[in-house]
């Protein structure tokens, strides 16, 4: 059985939304936002947000996924041509920043 990536990700929360642009069909954008706080010595607890949006082709051969944080431009933006190693490269960036996919 082929690995179905819009199904992990829909299983791990990422819902479809519209494209800003209105180039990609329903369903070719998902996204989905990561928050924790976390303590800090200066300011207390803070709120930390990550925003992760996948954005698949036509086709389903590859998929650029996008991480923003704070909604400002995207820290991270890369492509995938491996449903497998695109999951793999999402759920490593998010434990790198702290959070769990």
């Amino acid at each position: 059985m082929k690995f179905n990536l819009k199904e992990a990700l829909a299983a791990k929360g990422f819902i479809p939304i519209a494209d800003p642009y209105g180039c990609a069909a329903h369903g070719q954008l998902v996204q989905k936002t990561f928050e924790k706080e976390v303590e800090t010595v200066w300011h207390g607890t803070v709120k930390t947000a990550i925003t992760v949006t996948a954005r698949f082709t036509p086709d389903d051969e590859a998929l650029t996924v996008s991480y923003n944080s704070h909604g400002g431009s995207p820290f991270k933006v890369k492509t995938h041509m491996s449903n497998k190693r695109a999951y793999k490269a999402i759920e490593d960036t998010l434990h790198y920043h702290g959070f769990v996919l």
